[in-house]
């Protein structure tokens, strides 16, 4: 009798453990592209190549990125998660695109409401020859703020969050770099318009 309640003990405690499982707090986010835009880096000819990173994160500590702390951006930036640019077959730099995608389970590391940025480079050290782009959500546009999540509640049945970067600079607000002609740098190329690429200061200007 003992030993058949334990097993029950034991069977229930198993159930528990499955049911909070998949009850657990996951909130999906996934960061893309526009398809069909074009990626050019500081020349206004070459494409974005494979090494090109896609990292999607915050900045901790109270810290507010600038064109004038350039060289303390890496070391205040919490990645939420990255992924590769995928270049067109034959180096062509159209029709290319990236998408990424990670599950949020807690706000432990991320604070709910913390402002979110996609930080585009081919390597994390500044020089002449360095690509970056640093841009996050157009505060004006409605629906679609890049804000960690609140985890609370949520389970894996709660729909992911989508954030994506467009060749409109309506769509985002530009730190570095610069989107559709607005800023310094190469070109990132979109049907209809045009989106500067990421690269310093000094360097070809679309």
């Amino acid at each position: 009798m003992r030993a058949r309640t334990q097993a029950g003990v034991a069977m229930a405690a198993m159930c528990f453990a499955g049911m909070a499982m998949r009850g657990a707090a996951a909130v999906t986010i996934v960061w893309d592209g526009e398809v069909g835009a074009r990626a050019l880096a500081s020349d206004g000819v070459t494409g974005w190549g494979s090494q090109y990173v896609i990292d999607l994160g915050v900045f901790g500590n109270g810290f507010t990125p600038t064109t004038s702390n350039l060289g303390d951006w890496g070391a205040n930036w919490l990645s939420l998660g990255t992924t590769n640019y995928n270049p067109a077959p034959g180096g062509d730099a159209g029709s290319a695109n990236f998408a990424g995608s990670v599950v949020l389970s807690d706000n432990s590391l991320f604070e709910a409401g913390a402002q979110v940025y996609m930080w585009v480079r081919d390597g994390m050290a500044i020089s002449e020859y360095g690509q970056w782009l640093l841009v996050t959500d157009d505060a004006a546009s409605v629906g679609d703020d890049w804000l960690i999540p609140d985890t609370t509640g949520s389970d894996q049945t709660t729909p992911a969050v989508t954030w994506s970067l467009f060749c409109d600079a309506t769509e985002q607000t530009v730190v570095f770099g610069g989107v559709e002609s607005g800023g310094t740098g190469g070109e990132w190329w979109g049907v209809g318009g045009a989106c500067d690429g990421v690269v310093l200061p000094d360097a070809f200007c679309a």
